[in-house]
């Protein structure tokens, strides 16, 4: 962001304005936030650009020079809220506070103690967020080398892919990167391609040595993955002006580990986030969400994002979750200590920044107790034995239970943090204070008698000190060897010191001084200690978020309906009464329609036809959830599941138009078809709907034909492939392989009932007219609808009956020719001879 031109003979400002021209050359991508007092304020471009963001009320100031210069501020206590709704908007933000107290005739000192980027805003600002990720992006000759971080809880994500754009766009969408961090020597076209992103901010970080600090976070051999990591080391140090003690170890996101699903699977199939804004409720994490704790909230967000492929890790899972139902007493005693956990990944990341507070340190003490009790609940699951073998950090738990107060100050600057008796200094100077405050009583009560006042008090406040103060009414009692010094007057009394006051009030505040110096010492004395252990608070977070992942999915497996599913090798799907599980959980009042699917090995796909509203996309929908539940390692809605082990889902369901490119429906399309036809296996599943739609009906029925055939032959992936193309269901006749599906309707005098059943077979027309007629058009509409119908349709036989004549006709052509082909006797033709014939043949 660059400044105005006005700024050029920077020589005339004033020496702060000179000062934030300095600080301000090295941070031209950035709104500088610049601490003045009680407010951080904006200048020239930068406050231009925040009035018009953050609606603030733009101004000037004088700064030396004959114009004033624009400028805007904001209430440095407030920032917090502003600083988020920038980032949101792709900005960058130095924050430059002052880093000495300020003193008459010298400019305070004031630097950059941070610069929070829309992939590294973190605390409060981020609160209700999670899954907020900055990515890097090293590209080496074959492909690219990506990490990513999610700050609020230090977590690092690693990951090698082919060197493809659309495999890194669907990678980086499907995580939810809001920065994206990348060398000047990435290829141009990739750089200009990520630059066009709206929802993503592009910076660049040179340095790719990865420091000696981390390397031990860091378990993987790639040189090109350590690239990455160093990348994004270096610039979370740049921008956050210290060393990131917080960070996890880094965590490879291996294909071969994971059920692979794209961003437009996860969106279609609504996992994290609606197709319907504010409709949270409907995702898949909504619906399993039972967590009482953010870690544990995060923790199954990622299950759901990344299901299991082992089928012994999956089964681990499972047997947990049958463990803990079969153990209900168990389970709710775990219930109740997860709920004295706090979330111990931001407050490691406070920690670690140094700006936890003494409540902070409360709440990781609550989580510390309650920790050794939740940890123990699996030691009777042998299965989940060494998944939470962590230290339990039990000698930090000793050395923080009990030694705050339970209404410790939440600044550790202004005093109120320990309890009588953990510092023997501390305790001396608090005694002074409290003999002190006897003294007040003591000296007050002197006062009294001395003058005959009763109600005289001895008062305190900030601006005056201590006082004594005495009534209009009885001011005439006052006598001039009290040696009282009129300080202070009000409407309806006077207040006095005295000698003997100034020196007990020197005694108090010195002792009250030196007692909250002292605390604030001792403070940070602890946060350095608490520090040494986030390495181990870390990995305890981890434990404490799969136990409250796998509590929630127990929560949802002792729902009625619900059965653990079964894994076999035989690439068999076998589903019986399978039910919508966000569906079937909202319909507690009317049952919903369960459904079988049967595809045995042989079978790789399944053609479906039926009305629109029938139910088609939902129970292609409710087919995949089975899947992704199965797999992460949760029971099922079903009477019965038995599924193969799959590797990816890919899925087309609904009209979506590309949120990058501008790309058509019918263009996004085909990309994800193709990025589907390229990229899945015959251990896929792949979910199709109405393929074709986007286009004219001969171009839209040809390409579903031909998908189908390839699919078919080359990619044999399971595949569920709705259409209303009715022409389609004749190649269950063609293909051992293609079996058709229909939905079940009852049909009598123009009125239909949908009764959302999947059957074998197929349908014989689409009942449009009759889903328009239930929408409540106009009756004249759907009369002259059925009409028009009724006509294209004898027009499609009668088209259907001339063109079967005709290819008779040229049947009879064909084996007429046919047959005088085989009786002449070409071998004993001239070239001519051979010519003349054919050239009889053609007429």
């Amino acid at each position: 962001m660059e400044n105005s031109k006005k700024q050029v003979k920077e020589k005339k400002y004033t020496p702060m304005m000179m000062q934030y021209l300095e600080v301000k050359k090295g941070l031209q991508d950035c709104i500088v936030f610049y601490r003045l007092g009680d407010f951080y304020e904006m200048f020239f471009d930068d406050a231009i650009v925040a009035s018009k963001e953050l609606d603030l009320v733009l101004t000037g100031r004088n700064a030396g020079v004959e114009e004033r210069v624009p400028m805007c501020g904001i209430p440095y206590h407030a920032a917090t809220g502003y600083i988020q709704r920038l980032t949101q908007k792709g900005y960058k933000i130095a924050i430059v506070e002052q880093l000495e107290e300020a003193s008459a005739g010298k400019i305070v000192k004031r630097d950059v103690v941070k610069i929070v980027t829309p992939g590294t805003i973190m605390e409060e600002a981020n609160e209700n967020q999670s899954g907020v990720y900055l990515a890097t992006i090293y590209d080496f000759k074959y492909g690219y080398a990506l990490c990513f971080c999610e700050m609020t809880c230090g977590q690092v994500l690693a990951k090698s892919i082919d060197r493809d754009f659309q495999t890194l766009q669907m990678t980086l969408l499907s995580m939810n990167v809001k920065e994206i961090v990348v060398s000047e020597s990435l290829d141009s076209k990739v750089k200009k391609r990520l630059e066009e992103y709206g929802t993503m901010t592009l910076s660049y970080e040179e340095d790719l040595t990865l420091k000696a600090t981390y390397e031990d976070l860091l378990d993987v051999q790639d040189v090109h993955i350590k690239t990455s990591f160093a990348m994004l080391t270096n610039y979370l140090e740049a921008t956050q002006k210290r060393e990131m003690s917080h960070l996890g170890k880094v965590e490879m996101l291996e294909d071969d580990a994971y059920l692979q699903m794209d961003f437009s699977t996860k969106a279609n199939l609504e996992l994290l986030q609606p197709l319907r804004v504010n409709s949270k409720s409907q995702t898949l994490f909504g619906f399993l969400n039972h967590t009482k704790t953010a870690l544990g909230a995060r923790c199954l967000k990622q299950w759901i994002s990344y299901p299991l492929i082992d089928e012994g890790k999956i089964n681990q899972r499972l047997d947990a979750i049958g463990y803990l139902n079969d153990n209900f007493i168990l389970k709710d005693e775990l219930k109740e200590e997860l709920s004295d956990v706090y979330d111990l990944d931001r407050l490691g990341a406070k920690i670690a920044y140094g700006n936890a507070n003494p409540q902070d340190v409360r709440r990781l003490t609550s989580t510390l107790v309650a920790a050794p009790r939740i940890l123990e609940v699996f030691n009777g699951c042998k299965q989940m034995i060494q998944e939470v073998q962590v230290d339990a950090c039990v000698d930090l738990t000793l050395k923080l239970d009990g030694i705050m107060l339970e209404d410790a100050s939440n600044n550790p600057k202004d005093g109120h943090i320990f309890v009588d008796g953990y510092d023997s200094q501390l305790d001396e100077y608090r005694k002074i204070q409290n003999e002190a405050n006897q003294y007040i009583l003591d000296l007050e009560l002197r006062e009294k008698e001395q003058t005959g006042i009763n109600s005289l008090k001895v008062g305190y406040n900030r601006v005056f000190g201590y006082y004594i103060e005495v009534s209009s009414a009885n001011l005439s009692k006052l006598k001039d060897d009290f040696g009282y010094t009129r300080k202070q007057t009000l409407t309806n009394a006077e207040r006095f010191v005295s000698e003997e006051l100034k020196d007990l009030e020197d005694k108090i505040l010195h002792a009250k001084e030196k007692s909250v110096r002292r605390e604030y010492e001792l403070y940070q004395m602890l946060i350095d200690e608490i520090r040494l252990y986030l390495p181990k608070i870390h990995q305890l977070a981890r434990a404490i978020a799969k136990i409250d992942a796998l509590y929630a999915l127990s929560v949802v497996a002792s729902k009625p309906g619900y059965i653990r599913p079964v894994f076999e090798n035989n690439n068999r799907i076998h589903l019986v009464e399978n039910a919508h599980p966000i569906l079937n959980d909202m319909m507690k009042k009317s049952r919903y329609v369960t459904n079988d699917l049967q595809m045995s090995a042989d079978d790789s796909i399944m053609i479906i036809t039926g009305p629109n509203m029938g139910g088609k996309s939902t129970f292609m929908r409710q087919v995949a959830l089975t899947v992704i539940l199965a797999q992460m390692g949760s029971y099922v809605p079903a009477k019965e599941c038995v599924l193969p082990i799959f590797d990816k889902i890919f899925t087309r369901i609904g009209a979506s138009d590309d949120i990058m490119s501008g790309h058509s429906t019918f263009m996004v399309e085909m990309m994800e078809a193709n990025y589907a036809l390229q990229n899945a296996t015959d251990a896929s599943l792949i979910l199709f709907d109405e393929i074709g739609r986007g286009t004219s009906t001969y171009d839209g029925m040809s390409l579903a034909y031909a998908m189908l055939e390839y699919l078919h032959e080359h990619t044999k992936a399971k595949t569920l492939f709705s259409t209303h193309y009715h022409e389609l269901t004749s190649l269950e006749d063609t293909y051992d392989g293609i079996r058709n599906i229909t939905v079940a309707v009852d049909e009598e005098d123009d009125e239909i009932v949908f009764l959302y059943k999947m059957k074998p077979g197929k349908a014989d027309k689409s009942y449009g007219v009759n889903v328009a007629r239930l929408a409540k058009l106009p009756n004249s509409l759907l009369e002259r609808a059925s009409q028009i119908l009724a006509n294209v349709q004898k027009e499609e036989i009668d088209l259907h009956v001339e063109m079967q004549e005709e290819m008779v006709k040229e049947d009879h052509q064909a084996t007429e020719v046919l047959r005088k082909l085989q009786q002449a006797n070409v071998e004993q033709m001239t070239p001519i001879e051979a010519l003349l014939f054919l050239n009889e043949l053609k007429k």
